[in-house]
C-alpha cells in the first residue's frame, strides 16, 4: 500500500476579514521567496479583494498564475496590469502578457506588444533586448507555419499518463526507458505546493511485445535514489556505471542539488551529492548532462555571474573521482538573461542543445543547437518545428536511433514525452541546421560577444583550445520585412568600367592580379529595391556569409562565375583584415554518401585553392564537408538540386565590413548574354563581367550571377530566381529525367 504524506496546512488560521493586510502579505511573500505558488495565491486573492490599489501584490498574484499553469487568470491579470499606468510593474506585466499571447498562436497581437514595450522609456535594456527577441520569432513562427521541413514527432505511444512525465534517457546496461513522473510510484512522495499532484520521483519502464511499457521493479530500479521529495531526470555514462540526477528538497521542489549514484552488483548506490563547484549554495542547480567518456558535466543553475535566470554551466573531472572543477558560465551567446535548462551534448556532431525561453522563438521554451569554433564562439539554431511549438519544449535527448523531447504542447499544462526516429545523429542534426528548407528558420544570436564570458574563480587560458565544436558559420541574409515606395520608374543604370565597390578595406581589384577583365562591382549597390531580392550589400558585420558558389553536376571545377564572385570577394576586404574564411561544401541527394562526401570535400578545396592565388593566407581559410542537402519533403526538382551544389563561403574579419554579393538566376532556355541583358535591361558588359567572361553560350539550367535587382522583372518563362523558386514549383510541373546534367 502506498503511502503519501500530506504536508498539511489550515488557511483557516491566518486568514480571515479580521486580519491585518500586512500580515496577510508577509504570509504572501514568504510563500512567493520559497517557490510555494498555490498557497501563495490564496493570500493574494485575499489582500488585492482588501486592498485594490496593492499593484505589487496584483502582479505577484499574476505571476503566480503563471507559475502555476492558470494562464487564463495569468492574461487577464497582467493586461489589467499593462494597461493601468504610473507604476513599476507595468513594463514587466506587457512582457509576460505577450508571452502568453504567443501561447495561443496571436503572434499578431504579441509583436504589437513588444513594439510597445521597445518605446517604454521606463522599460530596462534586458527587457527591450527580450521583447526584441520575442518579436523576431513571432515573425518566424507567421513565416513558418506554411512550411513542411520534412521531419515528424509523436507522442511516445503507451507510456505518458495523466500526470507530468519528462526528461526521458536510455539506460545503456538494459536499455530501460528512465524518466521522471509526478504518477504513483512504490515509495513515499510529499504532496507538492506548485501543482497539483505529488513531487516527481524517477521511474524506469521496459518495454514489451504490443508496444506495452511494463514498470522495471527489481534489478536496477532507484529505489536507493528516489526520497519523498523531488528528483529530477538526468543522464548515464556510456558504460552505464553511473547516472548523475538532480535532487530537490521542499513542497516547491526548489532546492536542487546534483548528485551520482553508481552501478554495484546490480543495483545502485545511495547517491552522492557534488562538490560546491557543482552545487553552488543557495543556487538551484539542476539537469546534469554528463559526456559518454564521464569527464564533461553541464548542468543548468541560477547562481550568481550568470546572464539571468538559469544558464548553462560547464565543468571537467578533477584527478580523481567527482573531482569537478570550477564551473563556467557558457557565456552570454547561449545564455541570455531568462532562462536556458536541460542541455543535451551531441558528441558525434559536436552540438550542444538545449532550451531557452529568452532566445528568438515560437513562444514558451523552445530547443536550440549551438554550434561553433569553440565553446565560446558558437552559433546558436532555433530546432524550428515540429520540435519547437507555441508552448513548452525541453529535455531534448537523442539515444542510439530513438530521440526525446518533453512538451506541454498537447493541453498546455500536462507534460508529456515524445519521440522522433533517429537514423544517423550526425546526419540527423546536420540537417535540422543546414540546408535550404531551414534558411528562415535559422537563428543566429544577436548577443555574439566573446568578451561577455563569465569565468567563475578560473582563468579563461585554462580553457583555451578545448574546442569541441566544429565551426558553422554560415547565414543566409534575412528578407526585407519593409519596402519604401519606389517614386517615379527605376532609372537604367550604366555601369563604368573602372567603378569598384566602396566597401570597407579594398586593396585593388582581382582583375589586375589575375587578368580576368574589369569586375563591374556595382557602385550603387547599397540596398534592395526589391522585396526578397538576395544581391546588394550587407550590414557592416565581423562576420558574414558571401554568396553560394555553384558547381556542375559531379564537377568540383570552378565556374567562370565562380572564380568571379571569389575575386568581388578579395576586392571588397583587406588581407590583413581576414581573420578566417569558413568553406561549406554540399552535393545535391544523388550519389552515393560517401562519394558526395569526398565530393564536398574537393569543391572546398577547389574554392580555397583559388583564393590562395588571390593572395588569402591558406592557413585562414578551412573547409568544412557538410554532405548532401537531401529534398524538402516530395518536392524535389533539377532545379533545387542545381542550388545544392555548392560551397558556402563565410568570411570573418578582425573590423566590420559590409559585402557586396550577388543573387543567382537559373536559365529556363539556352540564351546568350548580349540577349539576356537585353531582356533584363543590363549593359551586356556589366553582365558579363559579373559572370567572369564565359566563352561559350549558356544552355538551359545553366546559372548568371546580377548584381542588382533586373531594371526588366526577369519573366518565369525564362528565368527562375532564388527568391521565386518555391513559387514556380508549385505552378509549373516539369519532370526533366532526375539525372539529366546541366552544365555551363
Amino acid at each position: 500500500m502506498r503511502k503519501v504524506l500530506l504536508i498539511a496546512f489550515i488557511l483557516s488560521a491566518h486568514i480571515g476579514l479580521s486580519q491585518s493586510v500586512p500580515k496577510l502579505v508577509e504570509f504572501a511573500e514568504a510563500h512567493f521567496a520559497a517557490h510555494q505558488y498555490l498557497e501563495a495565491i490564496e493570500y493574494y486573492e485575499k489582500i488585492v479583494s482588501i486592498d485594490k490599489q496593492n499593484i505589487e501584490s496584483r502582479y505577484k498574484l499574476a505571476i503566480c498564475y503563471q507559475q502555476t499553469l492558470q494562464y487564463d487568470k495569468a492574461e487577464v491579470a497582467f493586461i489589467a496590469l499593462g494597461n493601468r499606468p504610473d507604476h513599476p510593474f507595468r513594463a514587466r506585466s506587457l512582457y509576460y502578457y505577450a508571452t502568453l499571447r504567443m501561447h495561443d498562436s496571436a503572434y499578431e497581437e504579441a509583436d504589437s506588444v513588444y513594439n510597445v514595450l521597445i518605446s517604454m522609456p521606463d522599460a530596462s535594456p534586458e527587457l527591450i533586448d527580450l521583447s526584441r527577441n520575442h518579436k523576431e520569432g513571432c515573425l518566424l513562427a507567421i513565416r513558418q507555419k506554411k512550411i513542411d521541413r520534412g521531419f515528424s514527432i509523436g507522442v511516445l505511444e503507451g507510456i505518458n499518463s495523466r500526470f507530468h512525465d519528462f526528461g526521458a534517457v536510455v539506460n545503456p546496461t538494459n536499455l530501460h526507458l528512465v524518466f521522471a513522473t509526478t504518477r504513483n510510484l512504490p515509495g513515499e512522495q510529499f504532496e507538492g505546493s506548485q501543482y497539483d499532484g505529488l513531487l516527481p520521483d524517477l521511474a524506469t519502464y521496459e518495454h514489451r511485445r504490443n508496444n506495452r511499457w511494463v514498470y522495471a521493479g527489481g534489478d536496477q530500479n532507484f529505489e536507493n535514489i528516489n526520497t519523498h521529495w523531488a528528483e529530477g531526470s538526468g543522464s548515464f555514462t556510456a558504460d552505464g556505471k553511473k547516472f548523475y540526477f538532480s535532487s530537490c528538497l521542499g513542497e516547491a521542489a526548489s532546492d536542487c542539488s546534483i548528485y551520482v549514484s553508481y552501478l554495484e552488483k546490480g543495483k545502485w548506490t545511495k547517491p552522492v551529492v557534488l562538490n560546491e563547484y557543482i552545487n553552488e549554495p543557495g543556487s538551484e542547480n539542476k539537469h546534469p548532462y554528463i559526456t559518454s567518456s564521464g569527464d564533461t558535466l553541464f548542468f543548468s543553475s541560477d547562481r550568481p555571474g550568470g546572464a539571468g535566470g538559469a544558464d548553462i554551466w560547464m565543468s571537467l573531472t578533477g584527478a580523481y573521482a567527482e573531482s569537478w572543477s570550477p564551473a563556467i558560465n557558457m557565456g552570454k551567446v547561449i545564455n541570455s538573461s531568462e532562462n536556458e535548462i536541460t542541455p543535451y551534448y551531441s558528441e558525434v556532431f559536436s552540438c550542444l542543445v538545449f532550451a531557452s525561453d529568452g532566445h528568438v522563438g515560437y513562444g514558451g521554451f523552445d530547443l536550440y543547437a549551438a554550434k561553433g569554433q569553440s565553446f565560446f564562439e558558437p552559433h546558436v539554431y532555433n530546432l524550428g518545428a515540429p520540435f519547437n511549438s507555441t508552448w513548452d519544449d525541453t529535455y531534448f535527448n537523442i539515444s542510439d536511433s530513438v530521440g526525446f523531447l518533453t512538451t506541454n504542447r498537447l493541453n498546455g499544462k500536462i507534460l508529456d514525452l515524445f519521440t522522433f526516429q533517429v537514423s544517423d545523429e550526425k546526419l540527423f542534426l546536420s540537417l535540422l541546421i543546414s540546408g535550404e528548407s531551414l534558411i528562415d528558420a535559422r537563428i543566429m544570436s544577436n548577443l555574439r560577444d566573446t568578451r561577455s564570458i563569465d569565468i567563475v574563480t578560473l582563468r579563461v587560458e585554462d580553457y583555451q583550445g578545448y574546442e569541441l565544436y566544429e565551426a558553422v558559420n554560415f547565414e543566409k541574409p534575412k528578407p526585407d520585412l519593409i519596402v519604401e515606395k519606389q517614386m517615379g520608374a527605376r532609372p537604367k543604370k550604366v555601369y563604368n568600367p573602372d567603378a569598384i565597390a566602396d566597401g570597407g578595406g579594398m586593396q585593388g581589384a582581382a582583375s589586375q592580379r589575375t587578368g580576368a577583365g574589369p569586375s563591374y562591382l556595382p557602385s550603387g549597390a547599397g540596398g534592395r529595391a526589391r522585396l526578397g531580392f538576395s544581391g546588394g550589400r550587407s550590414e557592416p558585420s565581423r562576420d558574414q556569409p558571401f554568396e553560394k558558389i555553384l558547381f556542375d553536376f559531379g564537377m568540383f571545377v570552378l565556374r567562370p562565375q565562380a572564380k568571379a564572385a571569389l575575386n568581388n570577394l578579395v576586392e571588397q576586404v583587406s588581407i590583413d583584415d581576414i581573420s578566417k574564411i569558413s568553406l561549406f561544401g554540399f552535393t545535391d541527394n544523388l550519389g552515393g554518401e560517401e562519394y558526395n562526401m569526398e565530393l564536398c570535400k574537393k569543391r572546398g578545396e577547389a574554392v580555397k585553392a583559388y583564393l590562395t592565388t588571390l593572395g588569402v593566407p591558406a592557413e585562414k581559410v578551412f573547409v568544412y564537408p557538410r554532405g548532401e542537402l537531401t529534398p524538402d519533403g516530395d518536392n524535389d526538382h533539377w532545379f533545387k538540386r542545381i542550388l545544392r551544389r555548392r560551397v558556402e563561403v563565410q568570411i570573418e574579419t578582425n573590423t566590420p565590413i559590409s559585402l557586396v554579393s550577388a543573387s543567382t538566376y537559373i536559365l529556363r532556355k539556352p540564351n546568350d548574354f548580349n540577349e539576356i541583358a537585353r531582356q533584363l535591361g543590363y549593359e551586356p558588359d556589366a553582365l558579363i563581367a559579373w559572370n567572369g567572361n564565359p566563352k561559350k553560350p549558356l544552355q538551359k539550367g545553366s546559372t548568371i550571377r546580377v548584381y542588382e535587382p533586373a531594371p526588366n522583372p526577369p519573366s518565369m518563362a525564362y528565368f527562375i530566381t532564388e527568391e521565386n523558386l518555391f513559387e514556380f514549383l508549385h505552378k509549373v510541373e516539369l519532370n526533366a529525367p532526375p539525372l539529366e546534367v546541366f552544365r555551363d
